[in-house]
């Protein structure tokens, strides 16, 4: 009966212990391939060594090891040494709760009690600067789009269809072909003067045929001068234009001999 009562107190205690005992998961962030020596220390004036833990940082830097103990609070010495020399040896002034898991940097010139939390709010930081360039972009995005949308709607309002010829413009046609008639018809009137035949002698020329002629050209000219002058729009240009072409074979063949 004794030893059936000491079996259940032992197996009760196997099982309060866990409960009583807190598990304290340690990160250390340090230099690649460094040897960590972490010190679990009590929460109080004089130095009280509780455990001691030592290992090999990985190619990253990282080395975790977990504490398991009853005080409440504890403090934390770690060192760094690499090649059996110390590289640094920090002693973290402030207490830390048992259970909750620790995230401590040991760096030379780098040190922090908790790089997770710096880490997280880095974080935090360089998404809120991605959010607020992604919405730039698409800001500039929609201004381009309306931008484009605005230069379309131009293109369309100023579309050349639409567009009215001023007056001047057909003056300035009407004036040009005139001009082009008259150095024409003089440059056929004169020419045949300058030419020679095969005997090297001028041909006869009737300076009364020629006047008349001239003189009719001139009209023609005059008239389709008013013409032009009274005209408001392309196609009637056109039409006045084909009307002085005709005019001008007919000139072509009096000039010939064929009417």
């Amino acid at each position: 009966m004794v030893n059936k009562l000491i079996a259940l107190l032992i197996f009760a205690a196997l099982l309060v212990f866990p409960l009583v005992s807190a598990d304290l998961q340690i990160n250390i962030k340090t230099l690649a391939d460094h040897k960590v020596s972490v010190f679990v220390l009590a929460n109080i004036d004089t130095y009280s060594l509780l455990e001691s833990y030592h290992g090999l940082a990985d190619g990253t830097g990282m080395y975790s090891t977990n504490y398991v103990g009853d005080a409440e609070e504890i403090k934390i010495n770690v060192k760094i040494t690499k090649d059996g020399e110390t590289v640094i040896l920090h002693k973290f002034e402030n207490t830390f709760k048992n259970g909750d898991p620790l995230y401590l940097q040991v760096i030379p010139e780098d040190i922090s009690d908790n790089y997770k939390k710096t880490e997280d709010e880095k974080a935090v930081i360089e998404a809120n600067t991605s959010a607020s360039e992604n919405v730039t972009i698409e800001s500039n995005d929609t201004q381009e789009q309306k931008d484009d949308a605005g230069l379309t709607g131009n293109v369309v309002e100023n579309n050349p269809s639409d567009i009215k010829i001023p007056k001047f413009v057909y003056y300035i046609i009407g004036g040009a072909l005139i001009a082009g008639f008259v150095l024409f018809f003089g440059f056929k009137m004169v020419a045949p003067r300058l030419k020679f035949d095969s005997a090297y002698k001028y041909k006869s020329i009737n300076p009364v045929d020629v006047d008349k002629q001239l003189i009719d050209a001139e009209e023609k000219i005059k008239k389709a001068q008013e013409d032009i002058n009274r005209l408001r729009n392309h196609d009637k240009i056109k039409q006045k234009e084909e009307k002085i072409r005709k005019e001008q074979e007919e000139l072509e063949k009096m000039k010939r001999g064929e009417i």
